[in-house]
């Protein structure tokens, strides 16, 4: 079984204050207090497009493994984290072989990562979930769908 999951995690607030005007930006409920914004390959085209292509020399995260982590989004998670924490992930595994990255944002800054691999991913949503003031033991359904598109597949009316 394989799973490749890119998606910001940020609690319900947070979520309302990512931009309206980005069609293909959904927000997925995780709990009575969380979202899941999954960063399909349609947002990225729309965000490409709104904000222009990637261009290296505007990605502070440019050294990282993360894929679709566009300069824009992660300007937007920074500015999101001033008011609550910000986790993003992204998840390629195959039959338990693959890349699993996670960064946090709080207060306008990253505290911690980028990080790659699984123990320092689990340390991530660690982190995320104290600095959300949610229990340690508290299990985030972020697998519900294993992969991005499948989370948004039936708001997009034109999946291609």
């Amino acid at each position: 079984m394989g799973c490749k999951l890119e998606a910001f995690i940020l609690n319900h607030q947070a979520a309302e204050m990512m931009p309206d005007n980005l069609r293909r930006l959904h927000r997925c409920r995780l709990s009575d207090r969380l979202a899941l914004v999954p960063v399909t390959r349609w947002l990225c085209q729309e965000v490409v497009a709104t904000f222009g292509k990637y261009e290296a020399e505007d990605d502070p995260y440019e050294d990282s493994l993360f894929i679709r982590l566009h300069p824009a989004l992660s300007r937007m998670a920074i500015k999101i984290s001033l008011v609550a924490p910000v986790l993003y992930m992204e998840r390629d595994v195959w039959s338990g072989i693959g890349d699993t990255s996670a960064i946090v944002w709080h207060k306008g800054e990253a505290v911690y990562g980028p990080e790659w691999g699984g123990y320092f991913t689990t340390q991530a949503f660690t982190l995320f979930k104290q600095l959300e003031g949610l229990p340690p033991d508290q299990q985030l359904d972020i697998y519900r769908y294993p992969f991005t598109e499948d989370w948004v597949r039936h708001l997009e009316s034109d999946g291609d």
